[in-house]
């Protein structure tokens, strides 16, 4: 197992990772997009290309902890799709990644956790507002 934390962010992916750069048999978006996240520094990963790249589960030993530290700053960063787009990804990485990396799991259900308590706290709110609706109910 490669260590994480405290990676050179000047590093690509594609290096840290060994796979060779070699022209697609399959040329689509996908890949396309795909070999230029390979072909970024680590530190300048934007979250789409972490999305990305997390949703094809090229990487996760190194991008899941750098899509964690984003979430925990921000739990709807998102990438082009949707706020929080990337907190829902990382709800798709397999379960075996997350049986050798409990520390991340971790940190990523403390996030989802102190989000579903965000979210009852505004619905409790959201009550009493319609309540005092000074436009009669919906």
């Amino acid at each position: 197992m490669k260590p994480r934390g405290n990676l050179d962010e000047d590093r690509k992916l594609r290096v840290l990772i060994g796979w060779p750069h070699a022209k697609s048999s399959y040329p689509s978006s996908l890949v396309e997009r795909c070999e230029a996240a390979l072909d970024t520094p680590l530190g300048q990963l934007s979250t789409e290309q972490l999305r990305l790249l997390i949703g094809q589960e090229i990487g996760l030993e190194f991008l899941a902890e750098k899509a964690i530290d984003l979430i925990e700053m921000d739990p709807l960063a998102h990438g082009d799709f949707y706020d929080g787009d990337l907190i829902s990804m990382c709800q798709k990485i397999p379960a075996a990644f997350w049986a050798t990396h409990p520390d991340l799991w971790f940190r990523l259900n403390e996030v989802l956790e102190g989000f579903d308590r965000t979210v009852e706290a505004v619905n409790e709110h959201r009550a009493q507002f319609m309540a005092a609706n000074p436009y009669g109910a919906r």
